[in-house]
């Protein structure tokens, strides 16, 4: 099962603490990947294509 959680951020200055916290005590891997609101959506929908995850979450940080 491939999971990928999104965290989208205000700027990049800002990690996303909640994606790195549910990566480290998950007891299967998690794929993360850091975007911000500021970024393309067509960007953000082709980097989720690409993986092809199974399951797909999202975190706002604003």
């Amino acid at each position: 099962m491939k999971v990928l959680v999104i965290g989208i951020n205000s700027k990049f200055i800002h990690p996303n603490l909640a994606i790195r916290y549910i990566k480290a005590n998950s007891s299967f891997p998690i794929e993360i990947k850091e975007f911000t609101i500021k970024d393309p959506i067509e960007n953000i929908i082709q980097d989720i294509l690409e993986i092809k995850p199974d399951i797909l979450a999202f975190s706002c940080y604003i």
